[in-house]
């Protein structure tokens, strides 16, 4: 069969797998997902199959406006397609301390070398933060309690530049320490889409690769798990 255009196009690139891996060993938080097997191939029906049950947020996700109280906006199955896919740039802000939130200056920075955050990017931020998610954790540390994030000023700022999406490998876009969650609001309130828990950000360029992190199709959803993946430039 003759490769398609989009075949030849990708050819030069590889995949990156930016999602945790779900089962029941995670940190309890953020994870919520059981899996119940259902069926054998020594029984009735002769396949393996089972049941898993799974809160919307678990693992790596997507937030939709209405998961936060207060702020209109779309359920999951509502947003266009396009939120979930597109250019990607992802800002090194590794070494950030327990709590800390990054800043306008921060971001400007980055920006200063390498290159302005256009209108429709999907931004990403990397805190290294995934580190100890497939370790012993006796002490809650990757429950929303240490975790850094970004502050209200940069998601407003991100508004402002109307970028599409916005996400990072910790479980909340803001610090766990800050419960009223500004930064989330700023970005629902403007219909820009949330994505969290996200691994393997190490390996994405600051620019050049492209993003694909689709939601289930869930009616009234107020978020959903994804598989994450980037398209990033074979060396």
């Amino acid at each position: 069969m003759k490769a398609s255009p989009i075949s030849k196009a990708l050819e030069g690139y590889e995949i990156v797998d930016l999602s945790h891996a779900l089962d029941d060993s995670k940190p309890g938080a953020h994870t919520r997902y059981s899996r119940i097997t259902w069926m054998t191939p020594v029984m009735r029906d002769g396949f393996n199959a089972a049941m898993i049950f799974i809160f919307e947020h678990a693992g790596t996700h997507v937030d939709a406006p209405i998961h936060l109280a207060g702020v209109e906006g779309s359920t999951i199955e509502k947003i266009p397609l396009e939120k979930w896919v597109g250019d990607c740039i992802v800002l090194d802000m590794r070494g950030k301390e327990a709590n800390g939130l990054v800043s306008v200056e921060e971001v400007k920075a980055w920006e200063g070398k390498n290159g302005d955050i256009s209108e429709g990017d999907l931004v990403l931020f990397d805190f290294g933060w995934p580190s100890g998610w497939h370790e012993p954790d006796p002490d809650d540390k990757f429950s929303y309690r240490e975790d850094p994030g970004i502050s209200e000023e940069v998601a407003r700022y991100l508004v402002a530049k109307k970028v599409k999406l916005v996400g990072s490998d910790v479980p909340n876009l803001d610090a766990s320490s800050d419960k009223k969650s500004p930064a989330h609001r700023a970005l629902l309130d403007a219909h820009i889409a949330v994505l969290e828990t996200m691994t393997n950000l190490e390996k994405l360029p600051p620019r050049g690769s492209f993003l694909i992190a689709l939601p289930l199709n869930i009616v009234d959803g107020s978020g959903s798990p994804v598989r994450a993946v980037a398209y990033i430039p074979r060396l």
